[in-house]
């Protein structure tokens, strides 16, 4: 794939995360993709494939009214995607939770096999576990 098809796919995961369509962001994903979360919080760490639906659950119970990503900026190299961004969403605590991000997403086959995930995970505890 060229890169900027493997960005194209990458934007399209972004795009179904930020409207909740989680069953077509979980659908792009290859047979052994993994999903890895910053920090030392709950949800951190790594997700085989087959556990990535608990971020996406997550995801659906803590933002209810969906989180709105903003890409930042986007670079390919290779089979590698790395993406910068935002984040806006109103959380059931009727608290804003704005965070920013770094994602580096690897790209085989036409599907994402492996994603790393950066984010503020300070701002994560304040407003999500405090």
């Amino acid at each position: 794939m060229s890169i900027e098809e493997n960005k194209s796919i990458v934007l399209d995961f972004i795009a179904n995360i930020s409207k909740a369509n989680y069953d077509n962001a979980f659908n792009i994903l290859s047979d052994d993709a993994t999903w890895w979360v910053a920090g030392n919080l709950p949800g951190s760490g790594m997700y085989p494939k087959e556990k990535i639906p608990e971020i996406m659950s997550f995801l659906s119970s803590v933002f209810p009214k969906g989180i709105e990503i903003t890409v930042t900026h986007i670079i390919g190299e290779g089979d590698y995607v790395a993406v910068g961004g935002s984040s806006h969403a109103e959380i059931a605590k009727d608290k804003i939770y704005q965070n920013t991000y770094h994602w580096l997403f690897e790209v085989k086959g036409g599907n994402i096999r492996a994603i790393r995930e950066y984010m503020d995970t300070l701002h994560v505890k304040e407003i999500l576990y405090d």
